[in-house]
């Protein structure tokens, strides 16, 4: 585990580093760009565990379809702490704009609901909170460094949603919920091995823009896992 200092001036410099990608991405077509194809995909690069940041999305943004299916929507916002699913990303970006210049910065969007009064500073504009791509990575960089700080997936989750034990411990229980739901954890890709590949090495590119910390992670294991793979 980091020391708290090197943490800290971990800390300090993620808030000064800014994005360097444009609010339009294309590592996946249009139809497999979805929060569980991101995800995913960041689940199989990094060493976070299977389906955790997948059933974080789920108690995060999680929206009932007609069809009974639970997805991860990309277009949530919680105002205050109303939940809003929008059918676009146009809506969802006017409502959040909207209240931005009235200086109401008590929103959660996207993906992952990152708030945008504590975390803005981490993007390069505001707007490319809401892109499905950098909401993911992001928060997959933000829980990873919980997990060093804190010692726990446990408490990484908890600290992901607030520190506050009244909060964090009801959200830990919904979280592990669908974690361990059986049903859950064997769910599969309906994308195909090559597809994989190629959303990877696309992604890739971003976050070693975007997410100097996250990329690092994702090297470390490809590092051990081609170690591993030879013995």
């Amino acid at each position: 585990m980091y020391s708290m200092t090197l943490f800290k001036s971990f800390l300090i410099f993620i808030s000064i580093f800014i994005f360097t990608i444009k609010d339009t991405y294309a590592f996946t077509s249009k139809k497999n760009n979805s929060c569980e194809s991101v995800i995913k995909t960041l689940e199989d690069y990094t060493d976070i565990p299977k389906n955790l940041l997948s059933s974080i999305g789920k108690a995060e943004s999680g929206r009932i379809l007609k069809n009974n299916k639970h997805t991860i929507w990309p277009w949530t916002v919680n105002h205050a702490g109303k939940s809003l699913f929008f059918d676009t990303k146009k809506q969802m970006q006017k409502y959040v704009l909207k209240h931005v210049e009235m200086k109401d910065f008590n929103l959660d969007v996207g993906c992952m609901q990152i708030n945008i009064k504590w975390h803005k500073n981490n993007f390069k504009k505001i707007i490319d909170m809401f892109a499905v791509e950098p909401n993911v990575s992001y928060a997959a960089s933000f829980l990873l460094q919980l997990k060093n700080k804190h010692g726990s997936w446990d408490k990484a989750i908890k600290h992901y949603h607030s520190s506050d034990p009244n909060k964090n411990k009801p959200y830990l229980i919904k979280v592990n919920q669908f974690w361990k739901s059986e049903k859950y954890k064997t769910m599969k890709s309906v994308t195909n091995t090559k597809k994989k590949e190629a959303n990877k090495n696309s992604l890739s590119s971003i976050i070693k823009d975007s997410q100097p910390y996250l990329f690092a992670r994702i090297e470390k294991v490809k590092f051990f896992r081609n170690i591993f793979s030879q013995n």
